[in-house]
């Protein structure tokens, strides 16, 4: 076996776990190790690491103690590999060059984490992570690459297809034409599902009209369409607004008469309003089959339809608690308060358990903001003593936290919050979790 030239890499993958007998540990390599190559690919994130490891015989190349050390093994069928990494990107994160006059980053304040300041537009996330890209940085050597590996599905910020538009929103005079990236994608047999942030004045009315028609003509490669509202904090630019009830009714009913037609031609719907349109214009939700089956629920598109479900499942099962029953505080941002506020009573009439609904504004974004994702740990004490405090459980939504559910938004974690509220804390996603809690 030759032994590597023993230089150090520019860039590798930080090994941060090598799974009991697994490829990797059978071929030794180990946590703290970081790897260069396999099989003669040099990785650049976990993709590479997947892609050329899909031999019967792996090599792998690792940084060691200030040596390059050469590892193999032979794959069993079907096995993984067995790594867990620092970070999926081993090079770095590709960063957005674009200037949107909306982009949410640029718009929080000062002092929060530094993660939440990261402005990234990498398009291998959007395949690992379902994360938005713009497609306005690619290279031929990345079209090269979307060839090779066929990275699918991809997610795609659209926002407008004529090109005029779509410049301005992005703020990049030569932002590429999105619809030819598209077909070069769906060519590539690569789905795209999309995404319309609508801006009131800029890309509704005919200007979305035409983006969902020209989007439908590339069924069913582009496969589904998202359609949400611009989100704006208290620090947005002065020019900027959210839509009106009427303006989100408007977009309703454009989206409402598109999916009929979606409905007609492909049998799916096609294109889906998220569910901030529907409680803006005081709307119900639509069933689970208007949604298909939600391909942008990570989007907030369908999560209150599948929260309703699941509360109809679990309701007719509710039974009061043995012993004492705690007195919960259930923790929401003010647009989804008119959604839960009847379910919590329904609740607490079935189990005798006292349930307080704590509606938080939202003091850190400024109150545009509504969504409970977005709640700070300070917002959600000053509403929960100016409730007037007293529960013994205070169930938070998971979204408040980071992927890890360690962290809000203003970097309190749950321990803190446990403390600053003088109750114990746990966090849900559903009454089903709330009723399981309760056993």
């Amino acid at each position: 076996m030759k032994t590597p030239p023993q230089t150090a890499p520019e860039a590798c993958g930080k090994i941060t776990g090598v799974a009991a007998g697994s490829l990797a540990a059978r071929a030794g390599l180990r946590a703290g190790d970081c790897l260069v190559e396999v099989n003669g690919l040099r990785v650049r994130d976990v993709i590479d690491v997947q892609y050329a490891a899909a031999e019967e015989w792996v090599e792998f190349v690792v940084w060691r103690d200030g040596r390059l050390l050469r590892k193999e093994a032979e794959r069993r069928y079907g096995e993984e590999i067995g790594l867990s990494f620092a970070d999926d990107l081993f090079d770095g994160l590709r960063q957005c060059n674009n200037h949107c006059p909306f982009c949410f980053v640029k718009q929080l304040p000062a002092g929060l984490r530094p993660s939440l300041y990261i402005q990234d537009d990498d398009y291998r996330l959007s395949f690992l992570q379902g994360s938005f890209v713009t497609l306005t940085n690619l290279t031929e050597e990345d079209w090269g690459r979307l060839e090779e590996q066929r990275l699918s599905p991809l997610y795609v910020s659209v926002h407008a297809t004529q090109e005029e538009v779509r410049r301005r929103l992005l703020g990049r005079r030569d932002a590429p034409p999105i619809m030819a990236q598209l077909r070069r994608l769906i060519e590539l047999d690569i789905t795209v599902h999309t995404q319309i942030v609508v801006v009131p004045g800029v890309n509704d009315g005919d200007v979305l009209a035409q983006s969902l028609e020209d989007l439908a003509g590339l069924y069913p490669g582009a496969a589904s369409i998202g359609v949400v509202p611009v989100g704006l904090t208290r620090f947005s630019r002065p020019a900027l607004r959210r839509p009106t009830a009427e303006e989100a009714a408007a977009v309703l009913e454009l989206v409402e008469r598109f999916q009929a037609l979606c409905r007609r031609r492909y049998g799916v719907n096609l294109a889906y309003a998220s569910d901030e349109w529907y409680l803006m214009a005081g709307r119900d939700i639509p069933p689970a089959a208007a949604y298909d089956d939600f391909p942008q629920v990570e989007n907030g598109i369908g999560l209150v339809r599948l929260f309703l479900d699941d509360w109809a499942e679990v309701r007719d099962a509710l039974r009061p608690p043995a012993g004492t029953a705690p007195v919960i505080g259930c923790v929401t941002g003010r647009l989804f308060a008119p959604v839960l506020a009847p379910v919590l009573e329904e609740f607490a009439r079935r189990t005798a358990v006292p349930l307080r609904l704590i509606e938080v504004e939202n003091g850190l974004l400024g109150e545009a903001v509504t969504v409970a994702g977005l709640l700070s740990g300070a917002d959600v004490v000053r509403a929960y003593r100016a409730a007037g405090g007293g529960a013994t459980l205070v169930a938070l939504p998971r979204r408040m936290f980071d992927a890890q559910g360690a962290y809000t938004i203003d970097d309190w974690t749950p321990a803190r919050l446990a403390q600053e509220l003088g109750a114990e804390v746990c966090m849900v996603d559903s009454m089903r979790e709330l009723a399981e809690r309760l056993r």
